[in-house]
């Protein structure tokens, strides 16, 4: 018989239970050969042999693991414990003074967990004086139940007429006696047991199904079937019926009772199989599978089909597979909910896979008509396809969205709904282009009358002075609808340059003399005088009517020359002023100028006679306008007699070289005398 402690787990039913006859254990010898390993069973020390059956006796520490030697069983009588009861005698762990261990329990168990007991009585003596203990009693590991007693000096017997109910010490394989002061000093004898019989039938008696046919029939010692079924049947429940009272059922893990129908079982299309597994009360097992076959789905049908834009010209319905919808030309594309009615179809818009239930990417629109499929792919295959002809109108965006010029800037920031603009430019930008943009990609654009791409530079447009009107005209996509946009180019008139030579001081008996002044315009220039006293301007008639200037008077004098300017020139004005003397304080003779051979520029004058003068001023300039001193020649002595005098130019400029010869009085009057 084993000794080793051997643990399952099995189910206690309130079932009848069919026990053997009662065997009462009655410890009378020391067997000491017998429990040398600290282990006491029936047939040792004098008790009764209980025939297939075996129980094991020893103490325990706290982990209930047996000592073994360490705590020896001992066999004693009434004298060695000096119990009130002369007539007792017992089992008990022996405390060891040596290893100083002692028992924190006291165990009685099958040493077959499979084979259970019920405990009819049993005598128990607590030498140590010990009184309260716990008495646990376990079926496969679990606790079943538990009882106090209180103990004394004095032997106590406990039998199922009292304290061993019926609940707790029936059908058990394992009883622990603790000690509350946790060291045990307790005596065990006059056991009595009843072996139980458990069954091993875990056939069924019958196995039914709520949907198709069972194959082959029904045999409680067949285990494997199969049934088939078509696709609408998504779940079958089973009813098994146990042949054995105290069998336990379980369907695919699932407790059913027995005679009563499982919950429903889900089924997958294909193959499903469903284990009924019996436990009989021994605990042996038996399954019964059955394969269930579903049918694959033929529904490709849709349950529901939407647009991210539009309605569907009729009212969606899964047997109607072609539909229509209308769109504005600003629906640009489109996106398409498809609900499967099954749920194990598969759907497919314009070739792409769609998750049911979900829109699908969106689908780019061309301006017309276009075809969107929607294919439904069932379970087994069959397909079925919903067509949507969606037409995008034309666009009649007539817009521009931006519009730029080559030069200059429009009066006012573009704006698309603004169609009048003005610029203003400078009369030298003689031409222009125009970059129009169009906010639809689809519309045409002309500048005056000639096609411009969208984003691209017109034509260059030769501007007149004054006002230039450009027109850019944007036809929509629709051909009709059209819009025009006008800009008034205005290009400013020219300036014009008059060039006034300077007009040299002069005496009140000089001859009349032209004023000489001219414009880059080339158009005719008029003259006044601010003193008609000291100089008047008239037209002669006599000379080509150019226009001369006459002294009247000394004095000083600004002629003004004026052009009035036209249609392309502004006007302009430029004036020059002089001194008009009625005697010059010098006499000049001679004024001559010479170019050396070196380069250099050699002046000579000769004066007849000079009053007050105190000296000659030599001036430079290579326009014959803007003069610059060149030297300060002092006056000779004053009076009737001839007076000459040069000056040389080290450094003349390259090209043209003017020089001007002037005189300054004593008294700070200056007179220009002649320029070379």
């Amino acid at each position: 018989m084993s000794k080793k402690l051997l643990l399952s787990f099995l189910t206690l039913f309130s079932v009848a239970i069919q026990l053997k006859a009662q065997t009462n254990l009655n410890f009378s010898t020391n067997d000491s050969g017998a429990w040398s390993d600290g282990i006491a069973q029936d047939g040792d020390g004098g008790s009764i042999n209980i025939p297939n059956f075996d129980l094991q006796f020893y103490p325990t520490n706290s982990s209930f693991n047996p000592l073994g030697g360490i705590c020896p069983i001992e066999f004693h009588d009434n004298s060695w414990y000096g119990s009130n009861n002369s007539s007792w005698t017992g089992i008990t762990p022996n405390f060891d003074g040596i290893n100083n261990t002692a028992a924190s329990a006291f165990v009685i168990k099958s040493s077959n967990p499979s084979k259970k007991f019920s405990l009819q009585s049993i005598s128990l003596y607590d030498w140590g004086g010990h009184y309260n203990y716990i008495i646990y009693t376990f079926s496969n590991g679990a606790l079943v139940g538990s009882i106090n007693v209180g103990l004394d000096l004095n032997p106590m017997t406990l039998n199922q007429s009292g304290a061993l109910t019926s609940t707790k010490f029936n059908n058990i394989d394992e009883i622990r006696i603790v000690c509350q002061g946790g060291q045990v000093t307790l005596s065990v004898n006059n056991i009595s047991v009843t072996p139980v019989t458990i069954s091993s039938n875990a056939n069924l008696s019958n196995f039914s199904i709520n949907a198709g046919t069972l194959n082959p029939t029904f045999n409680a010692n067949t285990t494997s079937y199969t049934v088939s079924l078509a696709n609408a049947t998504n779940s079958i429940a089973v009813t098994p019926t146990k042949a054995d009272a105290n069998a336990t059922i379980t369907v695919n893990g699932a407790p059913v009772t027995s005679g009563s129908s499982s919950n429903n079982i889900n089924l997958n299309v294909g193959a499903n199989v469903i284990s009924t597994t019996v436990t009989a009360q021994d605990g042996s097992t038996k399954t019964y599978t059955l394969t269930a076959t579903r049918a694959a789905s033929a529904n490709a049908d849709l349950s529901g089909l939407s647009l991210s834009s539009g309605t569907l010209s009729t009212t969606f319905n899964s047997s109607i597979t072609s539909y229509t919808v209308s769109l504005a030309n600003a629906t640009t594309s489109i996106a398409v909910t498809p609900t499967k009615a099954d749920a194990n179809a598969s759907i497919k818009v314009n070739g792409t896979t769609v998750t049911s239930g979900f829109a699908s990417n969106y689908i780019n629109l061309n301006v017309g008509i276009n075809v969107i499929t929607t294919t439904v792919t069932a379970q087994d295959g069959t397909t079925k396809t919903y067509t949507i002809t969606a037409t995008r109108a034309a666009s009649a965006n007539a817009d521009l969205s931006g519009l730029s010029l080559s030069a200059g800037i429009l009066s006012s920031t573009f704006n698309s709904s603004t169609t009048t603009y003005t610029v203003s430019l400078a009369n030298a930008t003689t031409s222009i282009a125009i970059t129009p943009t169009t906010s639809d990609a689809n519309a045409t654009i002309t500048v005056n009358g000639a096609a411009v791409n969208s984003g691209s530079s017109s034509n260059t447009i030769n501007l007149n002075i004054g006002d230039n009107n450009i027109t850019t005209v944007v036809t929509a996509q629709d051909g009709n609808t059209t819009k025009t946009y006008t800009i008034t180019a205005t290009r400013a008139k020219a300036d014009q340059t008059i060039t006034f030579p300077t007009i040299a001081n002069k005496l009140v008996n000089d001859a009349d003399f032209e004023p000489l002044a001219t414009t880059n315009s080339g158009l005719a220039l008029s003259y006044n005088s601010d003193n008609t006293s000291v100089a008047t301007v008239y037209q002669d008639a006599l000379d080509g009517n150019k226009w001369k200037i006459k002294i009247q008077g000394a004095g000083n004098c600004t002629i003004t020359a004026s052009q009035a300017g036209d249609n392309n020139y502004n006007s302009a004005t430029a004036s020059k002023s002089f001194t008009v003397t009625s005697v010059l304080p010098v006499s000049l003779t001679a004024f001559n100028i010479k170019k050396q051979n070196n380069g250099e520029v050699l002046l000579n004058w000769i004066t007849a006679s000079e009053q007050n003068n105190e000296k000659f001023i030599v001036s430079r300039s290579s326009d014959g306008i803007h003069f610059k001193v060149l030297a300060d020649i002092i006056a000779a002595a004053n009076g009737q007699q001839l007076n000459s005098y040069h000056y040389q130019d080290l450094l003349p400029e390259n090209g043209i070289n003017y020089y001007k010869l002037a005189q300054q009085d004593k008294d700070g009057k200056y007179v220009e005398l002649g320029i070379k």
